[in-house]
């Protein structure tokens, strides 16, 4: 095996890029502390995995799918609800049901679940959707499937009466635990996080204006930032910096062809983006230990334990990932050992084995040397010489 594959073989999701995946080192860990951020910034449910998977708890994901829906429309195959009340101060969450024909087989038909969680860029200039699929449904297709995807996904309309029940005795605990939690981690790192922006973004504009390719999309980094400078955003919104760099960074992406054929500034922007992952990582790791062991939790036993539930579940997942992280490099450097092994064996001739033969072969070979021995005995009879005595 070739060893440049066995280090291609690690790659990162991202959707909006060619090809669908991230494989440089500094791309992947600077990607991922953006959606880190974003995760805190729109206190997202859940995380992204070292390949780039979103996941969430199964507890919690149970919680979702039981909370009390209310239908709001359909659009095509996909119908749309919402959680029948706002959770706390969180307000509403949001959900969508796919329905697909012949699946899994013929005859039958799926219903799928989906949390749709908003995710902000620019202050509203536009928001994408992080869609997840967090349950199915699957059935012989009947008139009643439709109807029997709804209950099991606990989806009402607002007249039903068996809403203001189910209202009163579902549990939240875990949905509003996690809000909390990282509405708490947003509140520390928010003003520090966009000093770190504003320092990335000043070293790559600047790096950006020592070469041509950067010059272009420094002046349509002008033209963009134009849009939502005191429309949506302005210096002191928060998040401001982070707006500005995410928008720099997708015309970056649209010229990433030229950015590669210029070796130096792909070098110096690499350099940047890993500079700025390991100053983000850090001062979220820094948020959340402070968090925890912060004065006004010991006076709140129920905000502490909600806060240590979540910081537990938070340490366990990047322990995970770092013994995945761990094993991954020790079967990386198995396959390594195991090709430079193949590779010896393929430089070494092999030995040819005597074969090994039968009696009746022997036999054979003997009747046929024997004629040869006596003529060869003859021979030497013949041209011997009587010695002559003195």
């Amino acid at each position: 095996m070739d060893n440049q594959l066995i280090e291609n073989s690690e790659r990162y999701i991202r959707k909006d890029t060619k090809g669908g995946y991230l494989y440089n080192r500094s791309e992947i860990d600077y990607y991922k502390q953006m959606q880190n951020v974003d995760i805190i910034d729109n206190l997202m449910f859940g995380n992204y995995n070292r390949g780039g998977v979103y996941c969430l708890d199964q507890a919690l994901i149970d919680q979702l799918v039981a909370v009390a829906k209310v239908y709001q429309y359909s659009f095509g195959q996909s119908m749309f609800c919402q959680t029948a009340t706002e959770i706390e101060n969180f307000g509403k969450i949001e959900f969508a049901i796919k329905l697909i024909s012949d699946a899994p087989k013929k005859g039958y038909s799926t219903a799928v679940l989906e949390l749709l969680e908003p995710v902000d860029r620019a202050n509203g200039y536009y928001t994408n959707t992080n869609t997840v699929q967090i349950e199915t449904y699957s059935a012989i297709d009947t008139l009643s499937f439709i109807e029997n995807a709804l209950k099991k996904f606990n989806v009402y309309s607002k007249k039903d009466e068996g809403l203001a029940k189910k209202i009163k005795t579902q549990d939240l605990e875990l949905i509003v635990s996690r809000k909390k939690y990282v509405q708490a981690l947003k509140t520390i790192i928010a003003p520090v996080i966009d000093k770190e922006y504003k320092i990335a973004l000043d070293k790559k504009i600047k790096a950006l204006s020592k070469s041509t390719c950067g010059k272009a999309i420094i002046e349509k980094f002008d033209k963009e930032s134009y849009k939502i400078n005191g429309w949506f955003v302005k210096e002191g919104t928060p998040g401001y910096y982070k707006y500005l760099i995410q928008m720099l960074d997708g015309i970056i992406e649209n010229h990433s062809e030229d950015v590669l054929s210029d070796v130096k500034l792909k070098a110096t922007l690499n350099k940047l983006n890993e500079e700025t992952a390991n100053a983000i990582n850090l001062i979220i790791n820094k948020a959340e230990n402070n968090l925890i062991n912060s004065p006004e939790l010991g006076s709140n036993v129920e905000l502490y334990e909600m806060y240590r539930a979540e910081f537990e579940k938070e340490k366990q997942n990047k322990a995970k990932e770092k013994v995945e992280v761990k094993f991954e490099s020790k079967k990386k450097e198995d396959l390594v050992k195991e090709d430079a092994k193949d590779s010896k064996k393929e430089k070494e001739p092999e030995k040819v084995k005597p074969q090994e033969k039968s009696p009746e072969t022997n036999d054979k070979q003997q009747k046929q040397t024997a004629p040869k021995a006596e003529k060869q005995d003859k021979k030497v009879k013949e041209t011997k010489k009587p010695v002559k005595e003195n």
